[in-house]
C-alpha cells in the first residue's frame, strides 16, 4: 500500500453536514484498515468528544485531539503525549481574554471548564457530547491558584474579532503560544510546538512509516500544518481557500464522501 496512513480532520471533512459518517465512507474505511493502513482521526475537538466516534467507525490506534496537543491511544485507553500551556503564560492569556469580555473556554486534562454556563457553553456540550464544568470564578484566577497546564483556549466570536486577536496574541506571546481557527468564529490557543501536522509525524514517527506515505485530509486553517507536511494531501471542496492553496489537491466535499472516494482512488492501487 502506497499510503500507510491516513491523517483527516473530522468535522466538516469526515464528518458530514448532518453529524453522520456515510455507509459507504465506513466500509471504505474499514476496508482500508483490513489491507493495514492506519487511520487517524486529526481533530480540534477534545479527544473525550472523539471517543466514541472513533469507536463507533471501529478504529485501533490513536486519536490526535486538540489541533495535536493531546494523542490518545485507543487500545490502551491512555494519553501518551499531552503538550499543555504552562499555566504562568496560559493566565496571561486568558487574563487578557477575559478582561475583554469574552466567554471562554479552557480545556485541563481533557475537561472543559468556564466561568458560567452560556448558550455557546449548550451547543458545544451538545454538539461535542461532553459536559463541562462551570466553575463560577474567573477562568484566570482559577488556572493561577490550581497551576494549572492548559491544553486548550478556546472563545467563539465574529469572524473579525476572531482574525485580530489571532494576529495579536501570536505577536505578544511569540514561540510560547500556538494560535489557530478551526472555523471563522472559533479562536484556538496552544502550546507553541502543538499543531496537527507534528503531531501526525509524532505517531508516523513512532510506527517507523514515513511522512511520505501519508495521506491527509482537511478543510480548515488549523489543518495546514498537516496538509503540508503529509506526502499526499486533499482539501476537501468545502474547505476555505487558504486550505485549498496549502492542500497538493482538492477532492469532493465532506458531504460527497470526499475523504473515502479518494481512499479508494489513491491507497487501493500500487
Amino acid at each position: 500500500m502506497k499510503y500507510k496512513i491516513v491523517s483527516t480532520d473530522f468535522d466538516d471533512t469526515l464528518l458530514r453536514d448532518d453529524n453522520t459518517i456515510s455507509p459507504y465512507t465506513r466500509k471504505v474505511i474499514e476496508r482500508y484498515i483490513a489491507a493495514g493502513g492506519v487511520f487517524i482521526i486529526n481533530t480540534g475537538r477534545m479527544v473525550a468528544s472523539v471517543i466514541k466516534r472513533a469507536e463507533d467507525l471501529n478504529l485501533k490506534g490513536t486519536i490526535i485531539g486538540y489541533q495535536g496537543a493531546m494523542i490518545y491511544d485507543l487500545d490502551k485507553e491512555k494519553t501518551i503525549y499531552h503538550n499543555p500551556i504552562d499555566y504562568q503564560t496560559a493566565y496571561k492569556l486568558i487574563k487578557k481574554l477575559e478582561l475583554l469580555g469574552l466567554n471562554l473556554h479552557i480545556y485541563i486534562d481533557d475537561v472543559l471548564y468556564y466561568k458560567k454556563t452560556s448558550e455557546f457553553s449548550k451547543v458545544y456540550e451538545n454538539i461535542s457530547n461532553v459536559k463541562g464544568i462551570e466553575l463560577n470564578e474567573d477562568l484566570s484566577g482559577y488556572v493561577l491558584k490550581n497551576k494549572s497546564g492548559i491544553t486548550k483556549v478556546l472563545f467563539h466570536a465574529e469572524p473579525d474579532v476572531v482574525k485580530k486577536l489571532l494576529k495579536e496574541t501570536e505577536e505578544e506571546f511569540k514561540e510560547t503560544i500556538y494560535c489557530c481557527s478551526s472555523k471563522p468564529y472559533f479562536y484556538e490557543a496552544l502550546k507553541y510546538g502543538s499543531n496537527k501536522g507534528i503531531a501526525c509525524k509524532f505517531v508516523a514517527d513512532s510506527l517507523g512509516i514515513d511522512m511520505k506515505e501519508v495521506i491527509a485530509f482537511g478543510d480548515s486553517q488549523n489543518d495546514i500544518p498537516m496538509l503540508k507536511m503529509a506526502g499526499l494531501s486533499f482539501a476537501v471542496e468545502n474547505a476555505l481557500p487558504e486550505a485549498k492553496a496549502a492542500a497538493g489537491f482538492v477532492c469532493e466535499s465532506n458531504n460527497d464522501d470526499g475523504v473515502a472516494k479518494t481512499i479508494e482512488k489513491y491507497c487501493f492501487s500500487e
